[in-house]
């Protein structure tokens, strides 16, 4: 991992307080007012529950970070495994890509974009697209967390897209929505083989480095292919600025790093799901419902990795959690952001 010690350091002393960094009673945006008692009841709420396992809790509204706080030895320079919202990093990388000219559009079939593989992607496999792709219904083959699992053969496999490729079709490809985790890996490999570099080479040149964000980690498997399903370490700031990216249409600062078009189809239904994280799917993003907002999407990882985009609102929200207790953490982040965070926002209305 990309240790930088002695700036960490620094950065640390140079931090606010990082129990909250408003310290008002409420806090000025755009000639509106957040109700920031609301939003220190729930850490309070997050210190008071014994069963709480959340990390951290990060609110950006109006492009300003409002509230922040950190729990159980975690804190804002610590890196933080990012479980499945890996997938929302892959899919934003596809974006610059295209806007890059490296892919076409996402109507290209896999056979174009990995020319390596062709002879796997034969029948229906060869109708297989990059919208499938992103929007998980290729049709192929994934077991998750179960007896023979795809995690541990992925691990174990010699040529990762390889393995995910020669698994079977359950369905024909664009048919029906199935969260796959390999789909997402073959973001990775397109990234390497439409642009020469690995997911994290490009990722450093055209996102985290123009976004100024430090001290990340994204692993790889045995064949040297960042894992696009899973595998990046960062800071809840710089999944938070991944976030606010989103919420302005592909752009950062002054710099349209994603066109609109890719970022509003991200983040709106391009699948209807069987549950999970949501009633909808876009690109390697769920669409979930929260209570009291609409035009909401969201990067989701396993144990409650979450960071949600409310267009709605103007704000991007993050958590980060423990794997132990994944379950519980769904329900204690549901519980914050409806009786807590939404509540907050919607003052500023």
């Amino acid at each position: 991992m990309h240790k930088i010690l002695l700036l960490s350091m620094v950065i640390l002393l140079m931090l606010p307080n990082t129990k909250t960094i408003a310290e008002n009673e409420e806090m000025s945006c755009t000639k509106t007012k957040i109700n920031i008692e609301k939003l220190k009841e729930a850490q309070s709420w997050i210190n008071n529950n014994q069963d709480a396992n959340i990390h951290s809790f990060l609110v950006h509204h109006c492009g300003e970070l409002v509230f922040e706080d950190y729990f159980i030895g975690y804190d804002a320079i610590m890196p933080h495994d990012m479980q499945s919202a890996t997938k929302s990093f892959s899919a934003m990388l596809i974006g610059v890509a295209i806007k890059d000219g490296y892919i076409k559009s996402v109507d290209q079939p896999l056979t174009e974009l990995l020319p390596k593989y062709a002879h796997l992607l034969e029948g229906e496999k060869a109708d297989i697209t990059l919208y499938q792709v992103l929007n998980m219904t290729t049709g192929l083959k994934w077991v998750d967390f179960k007896r023979g699992n795809s995690f541990d053969k992925i691990i174990a496999a010699k040529d990762s897209v390889e393995f995910i490729l020669s698994e079977p079709l359950l369905t024909k490809p664009g048919e029906k929505f199935a969260y796959n985790t390999g789909s997402s890996h073959l973001l990775s490999a397109i990234i390497t083989a439409t642009t020469g570099m690995s997911a994290l080479e490009y990722a450093n040149l055209k996102l985290f480095g123009p976004m100024k964000m430090w001290d990340y980690d994204w692993d790889v498997f045995k064949d040297g292919t960042n894992l696009g399903g899973w595998g990046i370490y960062m800071r809840p700031r710089d999944m938070m600025k991944l976030g606010q990216m989103i919420l302005d249409d592909g752009r950062w600062q002054d710099e349209q790093i994603i066109d609109k078009s890719f970022i509003d189809q991200a983040t709106t239904t391009q699948a209807v799901t069987d549950g999970g994280g949501g009633p909808g799917y876009g690109y390697q993003m769920w669409i979930p419902k929260v209570k009291g907002v609409n035009d909401v999407a969201a990067a989701m990882g396993f144990g409650g990795q979450f960071m949600f985009v409310m267009a709605e609102l103007n704000a991007v929200v993050v958590f980060t959690a423990s794997v132990e207790t994944f379950e519980q953490n769904r329900l204690d982040i549901q519980k914050v952001m409806e009786d807590f965070v939404v509540p907050a926002l919607q003052s500023a209305d």
